[in-house]
């Protein structure tokens, strides 16, 4: 994919959509960039039989899943201890970096086993063709992979499913830049195709579509 500082039109087919019960890619299905509070149902998953629905971003307010969960104050650190405890040995653990990639994930040896950075979506998984990250999140994953040699990964809450992007230091990613109303001003995000995303095998604590 080639790098560019403007949003380039895909002349190619749209591509597919993933299934966020299952994971299973299926480029029968198009992505339909939906509007911003839209909500369309796809199709149903040909390898798990759910229906898939695209959602766009909404600005509905949502109750924090921290409401539930009293000992946390921080959602960023309630959901990476999910993550933790959901996908990784016992005894593994995390730590706040407090920079763009914000966490350090320890194995149950102590040793860094990779890096991560949550995000929450007000969307379905499939609402776009590319999820956004700030493109200095990208540098730093980058700097950090050269440094430690490790994966780092980005861990999105999307309205149905919970998701990861593996960090692929040897791939030029698209640049896109996009205006913030809320900061008055351009910043360059790096868009990840939704089909790179591995859908994780567990799916509570989700808004729903």
């Amino acid at each position: 994919m080639s790098s560019s500082k403007n949003y380039k039109s895909r002349t190619d087919p749209r591509p597919p959509v993933i299934c966020p019960y299952c994971g299973a890619v299926d480029a029968s299905i198009s992505n339909p960039n939906v509007s911003r509070g839209a909500r369309e149902v796809l199709a149903d998953c040909p390898n798990c039989g759910e229906t898939v629905h695209a959602v766009g971003t909404t600005d509905e307010d949502e109750e924090s899943p921290l409401a539930t969960v009293h000992e946390y104050e921080d959602e960023e650190a309630w959901a990476v201890d999910l993550y933790v405890e959901r996908e990784l040995p016992a005894g593994s653990a995390h730590e706040d970096r407090g920079t763009d990639i914000d966490r350090e994930i320890r194995g149950p040896d102590g040793e860094v086993d990779h890096f991560l950075e949550y995000k929450s979506r007000t969307c379905s998984v499939n609402a776009y063709a590319d999820t956004m990250f700030r493109d200095r999140k990208l540098a730093e994953a980058r700097a950090l992979h050269d440094e430690y040699g490790v994966p780092v990964r980005f861990l999105i809450r999307f309205l149905d499913c919970w998701a990861v992007h593996e960090f692929r230091p040897d791939r030029e990613y698209e640049i896109r830049g996009m205006y913030r109303s809320d900061r008055g001003q351009y910043e360059d995000h790096a868009l990840v195709p939704v089909e790179d995303f591995r859908v994780l095998g567990w799916g509570d604590h989700l808004r729903g579509v």
